[in-house]
C-alpha cells in the first residue's frame, strides 16, 4: 500500500495524495477544522487497534486517551525551546515545541495533578 500524505490544497485547505502525489478525490479538499477532526479520528482508530483489546469492526472511535510509549525532552535545535517528544501507539513520535515560560507551566500542572494538590478537574491554560 503506498503511503497517504496530506498537503495544503490551491484553496488554503487540506488534500490527501497517494501514489505520484495525485490528489485522492473521493476525499477532497478539506477545511483545516475538518482535516484536524479526521486526523484526530484516524489517530484514535489507529491506536485502539494496537491496544490489546481491539475494537470489533464497525466500532466508532472517538477521541482516546492516549498512553505515551515513551517521552523525551531535548531542545530545538531551531529555536533553543525546550521540546517533548512523547511516542504513542502504534508508535507515532509527536513533538511538540514549547517556549521555556510555558514548559515551566505545563511542568508545574503536571507534578501538581501527580501529587493530588490540584483539583481533581483539569488544568488550562493558553500557549501564545
Amino acid at each position: 500500500m503506498a503511503e497517504i500524505i496530506a498537503r495544503i490544497s490551491a484553496d488554503s485547505g487540506v488534500e490527501l495524495i497517494g501514489d505520484q502525489s495525485r490528489v485522492i478525490d473521493a476525499v477532497g479538499s478539506l477545511a483545516p477544522m475538518d482535516a484536524a477532526y479526521l486526523a484526530r479520528a484516524i489517530f484514535s482508530c489507529a491506536a485502539t487497534l494496537s491496544g490489546p483489546n481491539p475494537p470489533k469492526a464497525g466500532t466508532l472511535v472517538g477521541d482516546v486517551h492516549l498512553s505515551p510509549l515513551t517521552w523525551q525532552v531535548g531542545i530545538s535545535r531551531l529555536t533553543g525551546d525546550p521540546v517533548l517528544i512523547l511516542s504513542v501507539p502504534p508508535g507515532i513520535e509527536l513533538t511538540f515545541l514549547l517556549p521555556a515560560e510555558h514548559a515551566k507551566k505545563i511542568a508545574a500542572a503536571l507534578v501538581a495533578q501527580a501529587d493530588g494538590v490540584s483539583p481533581p478537574e483539569s488544568q488550562r491554560g493558553t500557549l501564545q
